[in-house]
């Protein structure tokens, strides 16, 4: 109804200056050569003030809406005075105030969610810090505050000031890197997991640094580690340990009488000589058996300092395969290869990581023994900038009680094994960055995979 109005004042403003100028032309065509010429400057002086009306009129039209604009621009309700009740932009206000009321709710809800973000953000246990290229921190939340200690922080120069460690490992990690570092502070000493990740914003470039204090986790972990090991080593000592104690109990009782007095030597029949040699041999057996088994401690610490080189995946297995080729064959076990990428190369220690891939292979002949129609599969993928190696067989396999034991030192399954080929491929692999895991099927498949994350 509004815009009616104005288009109605609009079109009669128009119409009076149209018939106007039509008078004028007649009545210059008919009056001019009489007395009464003034009429047709009368006329023109009455167009140019309609003229000047209707420039003054659309020109208010514009400032109005100008003001309507510049008050949505700057997201303020309009206010309408009550002189301006009846003003024909009372429709156009009323619909940007309607406007305005559905942006206010919007930017209400906006700043509840944000609230909601900012208290979810300071109560999570993981320490956040984002900065941007100026290295201006736009974002650090309570439990990096309280880590790294209560402070004003603006700029990453104020943390380097405060810590210059920290400083220096978040400058340092890679993107998409995870590392464990220990942090000091006035009061502690902190071991930190610290990860980096980067994105772009509006054209600009955000850096998000978390990091977690895991000491917890690494005194449970530590425990449960140490009471595996001892668990292991309770085992190996009392199997040595306990026929020692009854072989020399047996030769006690042969060197003594029934009064417990040692007895001459020529009252020892043959049998009883006998019997204390086979005994002694025994003893003597078991004893190398216990040296062995504490002297495979000193190999744990003897990883040498990997070596990185380009390593190619594709030659690293096959020269590895040539190793066992003789042995597939004489145990007629089937090998197949699946590659889904050709010539990928990785940093590595050559000769680190083919030993860990000659552990899982050995592994996986020594559970096909007793298979009917053995196959080990070797599939080689890349996902998530991952390159990724399963060493796969349809063996024995392991049972699922086992699985969270088989990479502690000195835990096997095999009559002969030493218990530490796994552990050390799991530290080789932790040297790498990497991660080896193992999914176990008894009887159907078993699965060992090597994880490697190119950055």
């Amino acid at each position: 109804m509004r815009s009616k109005k104005v288009a109605y004042n609009l079109s009669i403003r128009s119409l009076l200056i149209a018939i106007t100028s039509a008078l004028f032309g007649y009545i210059s065509v008919v009056f001019i050569e009489k007395e009464t010429f003034f009429i047709p400057f009368l006329l023109i002086i009455l167009i140019i003030y309609q003229l000047i009306d209707l420039v003054r009129y659309v020109k208010g039209i514009n400032q109005k809406i100008i003001e309507l604009i510049k008050t949505l621009r700057a997201s303020e309700l309009p206010i309408i005075k009550d002189d301006q009740k009846e003003s024909s932009f009372e429709q156009i206000r009323d619909t940007i105030q309607d406007l305005m009321n559905v942006i206010n709710e919007t930017k209400y809800e906006k700043e509840i969610h944000k609230q909601y973000l900012n208290i979810i953000i300071n109560c999570i246990q993981v320490g956040l810090i984002s900065f941007n290229q100026k290295q201006e921190i736009v974002l650090i939340n309570n439990t990096a505050k309280n880590l790294l200690g209560n402070s004003k922080y603006l700029h990453l120069s104020d943390i380097k000031n405060l810590n210059s460690d920290f400083y220096t490992e978040i400058k340092n990690i890679e993107n998409r890197n995870n590392k464990l570092i220990r942090l000091k502070t006035n009061t502690d000493d902190i071991a930190l997991t610290i990860s980096k990740s980067v994105f772009k914003v509006k054209n600009e470039t955000i850096t998000n640094i978390t990091f977690q204090d895991i000491r917890n986790e690494i005194v449970q972990n530590e425990i449960e580690s140490w009471r595996k090991l001892i668990k292991v080593l309770r085992h190996e000592i009392l199997n040595s340990i306990t026929p020692i104690s009854t072989l020399t109990d047996t030769i006690i009782s042969i060197l003594n009488n029934e009064d417990g007095d040692l007895i001459e030597l020529n009252q020892l029949n043959e049998e009883d000589l006998d019997d204390i040699r086979e005994s002694m041999k025994s003893i003597k057996s078991r004893s190398e058996g216990l040296f062995e088994f504490v002297n495979i401690y000193r190999e744990i610490d003897r990883i040498p300092t990997p070596k990185f080189e380009n390593v190619c995946i594709s030659e690293l297995i096959d020269s590895t395969i040539l190793l066992f080729n003789n042995q597939l064959k004489d145990k007629e076990i089937k090998l197949n290869i699946f590659t889904e990428v050709e010539k990928i190369t990785i940093k590595a220690d050559y000769n680190l990581i083919q030993q860990v891939i000659i552990n899982l292979l050995k592994n996986s002949i020594e559970a096909l023994e007793t298979t009917i129609n053995p196959v080990i599969d070797i599939h080689t993928s890349f996902t998530n900038n991952n390159i990724k190696i399963d060493v796969k067989d349809n063996g024995s396999g392991i049972l699922e009680n086992q699985i969270s034991q088989i990479f502690v030192p000195m835990f096997t399954t095999k009559e002969n094994g030493s218990g530490i080929g796994l552990f050390l491929s799991q530290q080789i692999m932790q040297l790498h960055k990497g991660n080896i895991k193992v999914i176990s099927d008894p009887e159907k498949e078993t699965i060992f995979s090597l994880t490697f994350h190119l950055n």
